[in-house]
């Protein structure tokens, strides 16, 4: 089958194939999709060519990776869109972020930190005596206090690095022992927790209460630290 001459208009499919067959001279000008490659092909002169986009881009189909070779670049400046509020990517990866506004679903600032032991969410961290790690549980008010283990960082930094998420900034979760009012003032207390104390010193202030809990068990509770 040659399309060679042939002014193609409208919708047409191309040939479904299992397997991408042996290429001969009656192939020149044959447009078909091969299941077991998962790509679309055209007969050329001495063989069968994949369909590129532009010549830059292998066209994939099926969820498969696209290999790209150049610049990726959109036709018209600030005119499309990478994904939707529907379909969204899972994750991107790069190098280098380049943009006038960035927006994140979550809310703390958040770095990581090499830890004694793995602490659960909502943990108050101040600088570790030992040198083997960088930050422990507070025992107590504390004039090194750094942050809090994080649930879901808005921004993450050193990402690679070895550690758990610490919350340095912004809306989280930590783990309060008593009753606590909205407007609190929330100060360090034993094995990472935080207690209410709004007699004590700003100098020892970690974060206010953004809610209420009449709790006198241990809960999280959300704050904002600072």
């Amino acid at each position: 089958m040659e399309f060679q001459g042939i002014e193609l208009k409208g919708k047409f499919w191309p040939e479904r194939l299992a397997t991408m067959p042996a290429w001969t001279t009656k192939d020149v000008g044959r447009f078909i999709y091969a299941i077991d490659t998962q790509k679309f092909y055209i007969g050329r002169n001495s063989a069968f060519t994949q369909l590129t986009l532009g010549d830059a881009a292998t066209f994939l189909l099926n969820n498969t990776n696209q290999s790209i070779t150049g610049n990726f670049l959109p036709a018209a400046n600030n005119t499309y869109n990478l994904g939707s509020g529907t379909y969204k990517w899972l994750e991107v990866t790069g190098t280098t972020f380049t943009g006038v506004v960035t927006t994140a679903t979550y809310a703390d600032l958040a770095e990581k930190y090499t830890t004694d032991i793995e602490y659960p969410i909502g943990t108050l961290l101040e600088v570790a005596y030992e040198e083997e790690f960088d930050l422990a549980a507070t025992s107590g008010l504390s004039d090194c206090f750094v942050g809090v283990i994080s649930e879901k960082p808005g921004f993450i930094m050193n990402q690679d690095s070895e550690g758990q998420l610490v919350g340095l900034v912004g809306r989280v979760p930590i783990r309060i022992i008593g009753p606590v009012n909205k407007r609190d003032i929330i100060v360090a207390s034993e094995n990472g927790c935080g207690r209410a104390d709004n007699r004590e010193e700003l100098i020892y202030k970690v974060a206010v209460a953004l809610e209420t809990n009449p709790s006198p068990g241990e809960k999280l509770v959300d704050c904002i630290i600072k």
